[in-house]
């Protein structure tokens, strides 16, 4: 099959997925909008059945999102607004207990990837997505139509998966509660029983297949629960009319978005031509730069990127904003009681990941979880 007839062939998918949305929702609808493909995708497929949504960006006036945002709404007659949630003011430490009370609750407890400490800015955020009734949609999963994990196009294992994708933590971080080899075992079991697979021996269409099935189920479910919990909210991409038949596209096809590029431009070849925060018109040729760097990438032995996160964390970043310690030492033990029998607090380099831990903590704290001595994890956080 030709490119663009795999393109017109998930064009025709999607009509399944945005008509109804478009039509019964048309101006309410807001819209996640980035430089990158998955939101133009998105707008390509609302302006299609007429709906005219208004977009919000997230960045400062520098920011390279935020400025193709504002020449794509200029141009298109679009409403626009500008996030920065970096803006929201610091709260008096005192206060700071109560704002992550809230935070507890209205997000179940955890976020996903990112700690639940900060000022209110992420709370108040979502919940301003829905005013006046506003329905919000959201790209999570876009890169069912891309190579997602950048791996070569050859068989595989759920061994190099976990290595290239779920390896970022340093060994030295844990405490011997961590065992490696459960670690894995588990993982693979888990990816194994995703895709109905009987062996750690993958095709590259299987490894395709974990994106949706194993990634898109526990992260991007877990981010399309959370944010549910603020009001009605659309995920298109998660949908089945999205995801079916796209493990199997021709991985030279899903290589630099040329696929989703071309989907962008058999639906409005105007929002195609636009710039990306890629460098490129999405539609367009890829720089010689651009492809000889994806090419590196993507054929980076697992190995080698199993240990690319330690080697790219060795310095400790500051414990900034709400994870400082005027503010995290007002709700949790900052010598960290619980957490400390599974991790060697010092060690952790990542800010985001301390804040993750420190998590961990005050759920601890808060509901008295007790560790036994010879209780084994079997995961990184």
């Amino acid at each position: 099959k030709t490119l663009d007839a795999v393109a017109d062939y998930h064009v025709t998918q999607l009509e399944q997925v945005f008509e109804p949305i478009a039509r019964n929702y048309g101006d309410r609808i807001r819209l996640s909008f980035s430089g990158g493909f998955d939101s133009r995708l998105m707008l390509a497929n609302l302006l299609k059945f007429g709906a005219k949504p208004s977009l919000f960006v997230y960045g400062d006036s520098q920011d390279e999102d935020v400025r193709i945002a504002r020449l794509i709404c200029k141009a298109e007659g679009l409403p626009l607004e500008v996030i920065d949630k970096s803006l929201a003011p610091p709260l008096d430490p005192e206060e700071f207990i109560g704002e992550t009370e809230k935070n507890l609750f209205a997000f179940d407890g955890w976020k996903v990837e990112t700690p639940i400490f900060d000022f209110g800015a992420d709370r108040k955020d979502r919940m301003s997505r829905h005013l006046d009734g506003q329905v919000p949609l959201n790209g999570s999963l876009g890169e069912i139509y891309r190579n997602f994990f950048y791996m070569p196009d050859r068989p595989s294992s759920t061994a190099a998966v976990i290595s290239t994708f779920y390896s970022r933590y340093d060994p030295k971080v844990f405490t011997s509660h961590f065992d490696e080899k459960t670690y894995r075992s588990a993982m693979a079991a888990a990816m194994r029983q995703a895709i109905g697979a009987d062996s750690d021996q993958l095709t590259r269409w299987q490894v395709e297949e974990l994106y949706p099935k194993f990634r898109g189920r526990f992260w991007t479910g877990r981010d399309a629960q959370i944010n549910q919990r603020f009001g009605p909210m659309f995920f298109p991409y998660l949908e089945h009319a999205a995801i079916s038949n796209t493990a199997k596209i021709p991985l030279n096809f899903k290589n630099l978005g040329y696929l989703q590029g071309r989907m962008i431009g058999r639906i409005n070849t105007r929002l195609a031509g636009y710039p990306s925060d890629y460098g490129f018109a999405l539609d367009g040729p890829r720089p010689l730069k651009y492809r000889f760097k994806t090419f590196l990438g993507t054929q980076r032995p697992a190995a080698l990127r199993k240990l690319s996160f330690r080697m790219t964390h060795t310095a400790q970043e500051p414990r900034t904003g709400a994870l400082a310690p005027e503010y995290l030492s007002r709700v949790i033990d900052l010598d960290f009681p619980i957490m400390r029998k599974l991790f060697n607090i010092e060690q952790v380099n990542p800010a985001t990941q301390y804040g993750l831990i420190a998590t961990l903590e005050y759920l601890g704290q808060r509901y008295d979880l007790e560790i036994s001595e010879d209780q084994v994890i079997s995961g990184p956080g």
